[in-house]
């Protein structure tokens, strides 16, 4: 490998049998490929993402374009190119090393196809001989449809976007978004939780002569007909597979509910704000419908033990972009009412009538033997329960380690004296941490339920239960206890203080 200063610098690295270069002001760095995530797009070239430190970096394999053949090793590579601040992957067999051509060495191709015009120039290898085809970055940067991402400045300067950034000296999330995580066409996406009204495992949607492109009818819900729109159609996805069953989750627009179909709602999480990246260009895709990407690592702890497979990241819808879009609310406005007389409405429908329940922001239910609730805005991260990871008998609490913070916690279930979901608990579920005067204590339940708006009744009008809240619409409406997490998590404080 030559030493000289002077001179063009390339890195050049394989692929097949070839031997490919870059200038090296565009070789932005190499990285193992390991396991690609799934990414959306229309070029036939990307076969995936990797994740550089925490950025989402399309992978393109260019012997798609240049028309060569051959399968990627195990073990291969990524090289990262830099082109006018925004980086792009190319799958590598492996990496040769660094060159250095005088100019005289550097003999420019002639006029070639335009799927071959990646290729600018040549060179003999000084120590072997050998051919290497150099690839211009302008003429990469060009392919039609291959979405690239831009690169923070931390990125591009000092490499040093590191996870766990956003995260204080006691480990808890600084900037803490609650999301609904759901798989999508195959694509693991996240939304807002406080942008999803409600969600539904099982919505009837009945077909409608209108049903044409993303709309595929109307829906009932409580005493509403609402339209269901097909989400992956809408962002440009591949269509859902013919024959599963979908689940939806529903926004509110000025005009009316919309529902959206997925393939699966997966969980609802917190995640770390600051490790929320700018989204690739996709081409023809619809990116507007996107506000940012997210790595999986910045989910808490990797909390979501049912992820889809290849999760390593998350594309986040733009809830104010869809409610702001023109067409979106079109569809909101086909939201009629099914003209149900109070004599059809649930009994639950007509006590929460009666009892003056009022909207009170966003509720996480979940099992602690029966389904309860409490306020998302409690609960500042969610983690899994292992049993086998977890200190036993700690006065009445097991300790758990996450992060290098020691948490207490309790079972749920056990503290609001439910035998059955104490014993469902004991192997697995999932833990409720809450930060009550700067401690964080955890609260471990049987699985998650769902999230959606709630109504509470004041304490003083309510003779049902001491705290309840009102989840749900129209037939599947319940009145559900609210638990305090918070007020409870500071009792508890309060007991074992010395």
């Amino acid at each position: 490998m030559s030493t000289n200063t002077a001179g063009q610098r390339f890195g050049v690295f394989t692929l097949g049998q070839m031997q490919l270069a870059l200038p090296i002001a565009a070789l932005k760095e190499v990285t193992p490929m390991g396991a690609l995530s799934a990414l959306p797009s229309e070029a036939a070239c990307v076969i995936g993402a990797i994740s550089l430190r925490g950025l989402m970096v399309p992978v393109v394999d260019l012997r798609l374009i240049i028309h060569s053949k051959g399968e990627l090793p195990p073990n291969a590579d990524v090289v990262v190119m830099e082109h006018e601040g925004r980086l792009l992957g190319l799958a590598a067999d492996g990496v040769v090393g660094v060159y250095v051509l005088p100019d005289d060495a550097v003999n420019a191709v002639g006029p070639m196809d335009p799927l071959s015009s990646v290729l600018q120039a040549g060179f003999q290898r000084p120590d072997d001989a050998s051919m290497v085809s150099v690839l211009s970055p302008a003429a990469i940067a060009g392919i039609p449809k291959v979405p690239f991402v831009t690169a923070p400045q931390n990125v591009l300067a000092t490499n040093a976007l590191n996870v766990g950034g956003g995260k204080n000296v006691s480990g808890l999330i600084d900037d803490p978004r609650h999301l609904m995580l759901m798989r999508c066409g195959g694509i693991p996406l996240a939304i807002a939780s406080q942008a999803v009204h409600t969600t539904l495992i099982q919505p009837e949607v009945r077909g409608s002569h209108m049903s044409a492109g993303n709309f595929k009818g109307m829906m009932r819900f409580g005493d509403q007909d609402i339209p269901a729109l097909e989400l992956s159609a809408l962002c440009g996805f591949a269509p859902m597979e013919a024959g599963v069953k979908p689940q939806a989750f529903l926004m509110q627009f000025p005009a009316g509910l919309v529902a959206f179909l997925v393939d699966e709602i997966v969980n609802v999480v917190v995640a770390d704000g600051h490790q929320i990246a700018p989204v690739p260009l996709f081409a023809s895709l619809q990116a507007d419908m996107f506000s940012g990407t997210l790595p999986g690592e910045a989910i808490a702890d990797d909390s979501v033990q049912s992820a889809p497979p290849g999760a390593g990241f998350y594309l986040i819808l733009n809830d104010a972009h869809m409610v702001a879009d023109a067409h979106l609310q079109e569809v909101a406005a086909m939201t009629r009412q099914t003209g149900r007389s109070e004599g059809g409405l649930s009994s639950v429908a007509r006590t929460a009538e009666a009892k003056g329940f009022r909207e009170s922001g966003q509720m996480v239910s979940y099992n602690v033997g029966v389904d309860v609730a409490s306020p998302i805005q409690q609960i500042a991260e969610i983690l899994p329960w292992d049993a086998a990871s977890a200190a036993q008998g700690m006065q009445g609490s097991s300790l758990l380690m996450s992060r290098g913070r020691p948490i207490p916690v309790y079972c749920l279930s056990g503290l609001l004296g439910n035998a059955r979901g104490a014993a469902a608990a004991q192997s697995s579920g999932n833990v409720l941490v809450v930060e009550a005067e700067g401690q964080l204590i955890g609260f471990k339940v049987p699985h998650l339920v769902t999230i959606g708006e709630g109504k509470s009744a004041p304490r003083e009008s309510s003779d049902l239960m001491p705290d309840v809240v009102l989840m749900g619409h129209g037939d599947g409406e319940r009145v559900l206890r609210l638990v305090d997490l918070r007020g409870l998590s500071v009792g508890l404080k309060s007991s074992t203080a010395v």
